[in-house]
């Protein structure tokens, strides 16, 4: 069984013909491309109520996207055309598809096209059958078919050898066909004639078939010797690198132990920098200057509307001088329960010893000698603002707190010290100040 599409090629009327046109190639490259056996169309004249295209035309553009697909006239109205004019336009055909085109013949049935044509309907049977059932004596003619109210018969086949060897060119024939009187047999001598034109052309089809078949095999003989001379090749070269790993692989080793070597040395200076960074560490710790404070204390007891002056005792407990030694102070009257930790007191003191640490860039300040071998010690005073004592200060009720930051330098780098003291009537005394429980920080 052969499976083929038929193409209506009827359309609405108003329709874009040009695309509707794309449309009919599309689904013939479909057919085509799935495998299909045939493509087909049909033919009718003044079709009410569509827009269709004609069989001629269509089946010869048809060919260019068809592929190997089989061409099929299925049908054309044999009775409404001269019987010449018929024979050339399928003889063209058959070149068209390359001999693979099959000629199917109709009689007609709508009386609209026989008054069209000007032809009697009682003569469709002599003019659409009776015409194309002659041509079987010599030469194989069209594949043929019979549709509608007629038939068309098939005729007997002849050897290739004598379709090569006895025909003569289609001009001559044709001509000799129109000098008889009998129509039938100018018409069979036609069709004949275009048989044996189909059947060269298949002949010649088939040799270059042949020529493509060889030149493939050809072909497909080289990639593989090629395949073969690459492969031999990779072997050649397998062999050559294993060799090279062979000769090569104590000096690989000796590569190996090389960078062992070298990561362990690297690892000792490594170690050997951390010692000396220790050792400068060490010294540095031992031979810098410490200041720290050895006591605090007020000139005079606090009283309300005067202001207070209160001063720090400190020293150099390190071995090196320390260079420009300065210092600033905050001061603060609280109540006890200020001091409780997330206050708004305690993230004052706390911002004030974040702003000490921080600080690494001043000019100016003293010089502070070493006294860890002497008693000696190194005073700073100041005053406390006007403002700070009050009745609460003064019955006891609330505490003055000061913080102290030293900022200095030894071996040019900066340090600070922090101190917290604080003063409470009746709990301490004003001439040795108590120090707080935090905020005593240094580095």
């Amino acid at each position: 069984m052969k499976v083929g599409i038929f193409l209506t090629s009827q359309h609405p009327p108003g329709s874009d013909m040009v695309a509707a046109l794309e449309g009919q190639y599309a689904m013939t490259r479909l057919a085509r491309d799935r495998g299909w056996d045939a493509v087909a169309t049909g033919q009718h004249y003044l079709s009410e109520g569509v827009r269709q295209l004609q069989l001629i035309p269509l089946l010869g553009r048809l060919a260019a996207e068809a592929g190997e697909m089989t061409g099929i006239a299925g049908i054309l109205l044999a009775g409404l055309h001269n019987p010449v004019e018929v024979a050339e336009c399928v003889a063209s055909l058959d070149a068209i598809w390359r001999g693979n085109f099959v000629f199917g013949v109709g009689l007609g049935y709508r009386d609209v096209e026989f008054d069209a044509f000007g032809v009697p309907r009682g003569q469709r049977v002599r003019r659409g059958g009776a015409q194309y059932s002659r041509p079987r004596s010599q030469g194989r003619p069209l594949r043929a078919f019979a549709g509608g109210m007629g038939g068309a018969a098939m005729p007997t086949e002849q050897s290739p050898t004598d379709r090569i060897h006895h025909q003569e060119p289609i001009a001559e024939r044709a001509k000799k066909a129109t000098k008889s009187t009998d129509p039938e047999r100018a018409v069979a001598a036609v069709v004949d004639a275009i048989a044996r034109e189909g059947q060269v052309t298949r002949l010649e089809a088939a040799r270059q078939n042949r020529g493509k078949a060889l030149r493939e095999w050809i072909t497909v003989f080289l990639l593989g010797l090629a395949i073969i001379l690459l492969g031999l090749a990779m072997v050649g070269l397998y062999w050559q690198v294993h060799e090279m790993i062979a000769v090569y692989g104590p000096i690989r080793d000796q590569a190996k132990a090389a960078n062992k070597t070298a990561e362990a040395a690297n690892k000792t200076a490594e170690a050997a920098t951390r010692l000396s960074e220790a050792a400068d560490q060490s010294l540095l710790s031992v031979q810098r200057a410490w200041i720290a404070p050895r006591l605090a204390y007020f000139l005079a007891e606090p009283v309300v509307g005067k202001q207070v002056e209160m001063w720090i005792e400190y020293r150099n407990t390190g071995r090196n001088p320390a260079d420009d030694v300065v210092g600033e102070f905050k001061a603060l009257a609280i109540r006890p329960s200020d001091f409780d930790d997330g206050s708004e007191t305690r993230s004052k003191m706390r911002a004030f010893a974040e702003q000490c640490q921080a600080y690494s860039q001043w000019s100016g300040g003293n010089v502070i000698y070493p006294t860890f071998e002497s008693a000696r010690s190194y005073l700073v005073g100041f005053k406390l603002p006007d403002d700070l004592v009050d009745k609460d200060v003064a019955r006891g009720e609330k505490l003055i707190l000061v913080q102290y930051c030293f900022r200095y330098r030894t071996f040019e780098i900066p340090r600070h010290s922090l101190v917290c003291y604080y003063y409470r009537k009746g709990v301490s005394v004003r001439n040795n100040l108590n120090l707080c429980e935090f905020e005593q920080k240094a580095n």
